[in-house]
């Protein structure tokens, strides 16, 4: 309450009292928003003429699916530019659907690979996949790594759910749980799912991972373009690429060494780059 109050004090001293109501009007609406969509139990996005329904159990998760669309809207636009009909699009660090879901619109033809590990992440995706109808999209509930067996995994308070803050963590921690944990090729190579053509991996700092157990169809003419979060240090929230003695660099360097060519998109957050490899 007290930083609410300083910063209007600040917008009021600096701006004046007109565009201090005029914020305030904003805001009371946006909220008001955010209520009614959350007594309905549903709210819409839309984006790039496709509408996708999205559960709606709290203020907070309208909120926050609202934030991470609009903040991640320009990518979210891109990644779907890329995707064909056809298309099998992987889905890495699939949170509650915002990528999956709008992705599903672009390929009828094909597949989305969902990969969620996280139990309440994934009953919003389930309940989302089956809100909108769709039938191509296929959750893998594990985590995409470089190894088969389990992992820690470090837990986000209830308020944090949907909003990416549950992660691989390395070391102790009393919030963490166990998940169930394989790599890409390796489904692959038995015959679960098919190869991707486009892939989006974002997984709170253990990206690392995704990758070595995901080289050989990274490395495979077939797949096209991957979007790729890279986490850096300075975010106490989650682990980053360096804390699985990895670096920006080197995630930049193995898929040059996959045949890409690597294109930084923008994105405000410090602690975050936003990449584009593509063939």
């Amino acid at each position: 309450m007290s930083s609410l109050i300083a910063r209007s004090l600040s917008i009021y001293q600096n701006q004046g009292a007109k565009t201090l109501l005029k914020r305030a009007f904003k805001k009371a609406r946006r909220d008001a928003y955010y209520r009614t969509m959350s007594i309905r139990g549903e709210c819409s996005l839309t984006l790039e003429g496709w509408t996708v329904r999205f559960s709606a159990p709290s203020v907070a998760m309208v909120e926050r699916n609202h934030e991470r669309f609009n903040s991640e809207k320009e990518e979210l636009a891109d990644f779907l530019d890329e995707i064909r009909a056809d298309d099998v699009v992987y889905d890495i660090g699939a949170n509650t659907g915002l990528y999956s879901l709008f992705a599903a619109n672009e390929c009828p033809d094909g597949n989305v690979i969902a990969f969620e590990p996280y139990p309440p992440n994934l009953d919003l995706l389930k309940q989302d996949i089956s809100r909108n109808g769709f039938e191509h999209i296929e959750v893998i509930e594990m985590a995409l790594s470089n190894s088969v067996g389990t992992i820690g995994f470090s837990q986000p308070k209830e308020s944090d759910i949907g909003y990416g803050s549950s992660a691989i963590g390395p070391g102790d921690n009393k919030d963490t749980i166990e998940v169930p944990t394989t790599t890409g090729d390796q489904l692959i190579d038995d015959g679960e799912i098919p190869p991707p053509n486009v892939v989006k991996i974002d997984v709170e700092g253990a990206e690392p991972l995704v990758i070595d157990g995901l080289e050989r169809a990274l490395s495979a003419p077939s797949c096209r373009v991957v979007y790729c979060e890279v986490h850096l240090p300075g975010n106490e929230r989650r682990p980053s690429v360096e804390d699985f003695d990895s670096s920006a660099t080197d995630i930049r360097n193995r898929f040059e060494e996959f045949g890409f060519t690597a294109e930084k998109l923008p994105r405000g957050d410090r602690a975050e780059l936003f990449y584009k490899f593509s063939k």
